[in-house]
């Protein structure tokens, strides 16, 4: 796939995905765990959260068409275990390029 085809690859939008926050809690909700940016990349049209336990395989973990992603939509994290997190902006083209990584530790 060409440049000009990956869902990021404008300047514009690299910079809004290296934006990437901390992992946020709505309150007590541990279920609620997101990742968010200030604004969705160029030519995005959902961005997707990816993460990978510590020894384990990178995994799809939540898609959005906002700048809010679930890092638990398609399963719990599990206590005790420390995960790495990125998101990727995704259009009909394919994939941009990923953001900078978070680490977190399960509880």
């Amino acid at each position: 796939m060409g440049e000009a085809g990956r869902a990021g690859s404008s300047r514009k939008g690299r910079e809004a995905l290296d934006l990437l926050e901390s992992l946020h809690r709505d309150g007590d909700n541990a279920t609620a765990q997101t990742l968010s940016v200030s604004a969705l990349p160029g030519h995005t049209t959902t961005l997707r959260a990816d993460r990978q336990p510590a020894g384990g395989a990178p995994e799809v973990a939540g898609s959005s068409p906002t700048t809010t992603v679930s890092v638990v939509e398609f399963s719990p994290l599990i206590p005790g275990v420390r995960y790495e997190f990125w998101l990727v902006g995704v259009n009909h083209k394919g994939e941009g390029p990923p953001s900078n990584h978070v680490m977190h530790s399960a509880t």
